[in-house]
């Protein structure tokens, strides 16, 4: 009666479990980081800052290096003598990296995440890390206006995230806060764009097993735009499929009933939401570069802004490189941001990559409430204003 499950989806005829059911699910990567002693892990993250450092002496500032490891334990008993409980860790290293010249300064981030100490391996050298917030030293602002643009898997996951992952939450359903409501069924991006929630890539931040309201994650994705057309499928919890799934054709229970703690309440939550990769019609990113004729490469997440009322899109890039003629230039542009009506960039999407990228992250309802997840996906190339 007891299945233990080590970084794996659960079989999908478990979907709906009968009565008497216990499962248990742990995830602790390759390398559990529990057998890296402390000193080991200070020692590490020492030596990469100090060999920063070394790499431009006269241009770094200073170098911060964190090192966490951060178990999730969820239990789920529910009525019928079912018991649901997974242990889900995620370890995560991150630089942050400061460059100053006579005239200017900088800062670079880069990280790396995974389920067990394989992360390290992950992570940036000190090479790229110092030359990183180096070149950012010649960054200038951008001039404001509409762009083609190529933009890397950690940006696009932002903007599945928040300009179609929030507006798909049914809770914003509910209460008429989704401007996709009026629009299921309909075309809005281009027959290259196919958005996905999934909770079940193993190895990833977002990765749940079962939602907090003890659905069991099924063995394929919910499917929120399957080649530009807005599906009637939605995020929901327990209680709201219960409420609405007479008056909204085509909903379907999925895995994403979540709660910040014990303490709060059960909303639909977002797991991994991301761009589908299209193995058949993608190419790689810089063959998209070359492509392009003249725009820019967006690279690094600032952030990114949810409107799931009015449907607008806002992410915020690290910097971003020009092209001319399908040439990369190495002329930068800083903090960079993209924003405009999402159906417009979605349409304007004529490439998209085959493979994929994730992200870890966290995600908050409103400031509040905030769960862990996952973004990333495949980069693609739209166009968009800039500023």
């Amino acid at each position: 009666r007891v299945q233990i499950v080590p970084g794996a989806s659960p079989d999908p005829s478990l979907y709906n479990p009968q009565p008497g059911y216990h499962a248990h699910w742990m995830d602790r990567g390759t390398h559990d980081v529990d057998t890296v002693p402390v000193a080991d892990r200070l020692a590490f993250a020492r030596g990469l800052a100090s060999d920063v450092k070394s790499q431009k002496p006269d241009h770094i500032q200073e170098v911060a290096i964190n090192v966490s490891a951060h178990d999730d334990c969820r239990l789920f008993a529910g009525s019928g003598d079912r018991l649901l409980t997974a242990t889900t860790r995620n370890v995560r290293l991150f630089a942050n990296v400061s460059a100053r010249n006579e005239r200017d300064g900088a800062s670079y981030y880069a990280d790396a995440n995974a389920p067990g100490w394989e992360a390290a391996s992950a992570m940036p050298d000190a090479a790229s890390l110092a030359e990183g917030a180096v070149r950012l030293l010649r960054a200038v602002p951008i001039r404001p206006g509409r762009y083609a643009v190529v933009v890397d898997s950690m940006l696009s996951g932002v903007v599945a995230h928040e300009a179609l992952g929030h507006p798909r939450e049914i809770d914003n359903v509910e209460r008429d806060a989704s401007w996709a409501a009026a629009l299921v069924g309909k075309k809005i991006g281009s027959d290259l764009v196919t958005i996905v929630d999934y909770g079940g890539y193993p190895g990833t931040h977002g990765r749940i097993p079962f939602s907090d309201d003890g659905v069991l994650t099924p063995s394929s994705p919910t499917v929120l735009v399957d080649h530009g057309v807005l599906q009637p499928t939605a995020l929901t919890c327990l209680r709201t499929y219960t409420q609405l799934k007479d008056s909204l054709p085509g909903l379907r229970l999925s895995a994403n009933g979540r709660a910040a703690s014990y303490a709060d309440s059960i909303y639909a939550r977002m797991t991994a939401t991301m761009f589908l990769p299209d193995p058949a019609r993608g190419i790689p990113m810089e063959q998209m570069v070359a492509e392009m004729g003249d725009g820019i490469v967006l690279h690094r997440m600032i952030n990114g802004m949810e409107d799931p009322l009015n449907g607008m899109m806002h992410v915020k890039a690290l910097w971003g490189e020009v092209v001319r003629g399908g040439e990369r230039t190495g002329e930068l542009v800083r903090e960079v941001s993209a924003s405009g009506p999402l159906l417009d960039f979605l349409a304007s999407v004529d490439a998209i990559g085959t493979d994929s990228r994730f992200h870890n992250g966290y995600c908050g309802k409103g400031h509040h409430d905030v769960v862990r997840n996952t973004s990333g996906g495949a980069p693609l190339r739209g166009r968009v204003v800039l500023g």
